[in-house]
């Protein structure tokens, strides 16, 4: 593309000002995800039944991890599940 060498030091951000381009891989990811998960909801499956229970076993020790549903809540500005499980269905 523009044959820039590493020696340069020249940022992401400075290259994507040269192209004229923005970062667009978090919105990809973004709808992607959304996309799978109105799919996985909508649907009766396995995977919505990991998604919407417990997984049975040992409870880790340490900070807990990030829930995958918590942070597609936080994405879409969800205050809870059952507003997200609608945002789904009416699509």
């Amino acid at each position: 593309m523009l044959k820039i060498p590493w020696t340069e030091r020249v940022t992401n951000k400075e290259v994507l000002n040269k192209i004229k381009r923005k970062r667009q891989i978090w919105k990809s990811i973004q709808s992607r995800r959304d996309e799978k998960t109105e799919h996985i909801l909508r649907h009766a499956s396995l995977l919505k039944e990991i998604i919407e229970g417990d997984v049975e076993g040992h409870i880790a020790r340490g900070i807990p991890r990030a829930e995958y549903m918590t942070q597609i809540m936080q994405d879409t500005n969800k205050g809870n599940y059952k507003d997200l499980k609608e945002l789904c269905y009416d699509k």
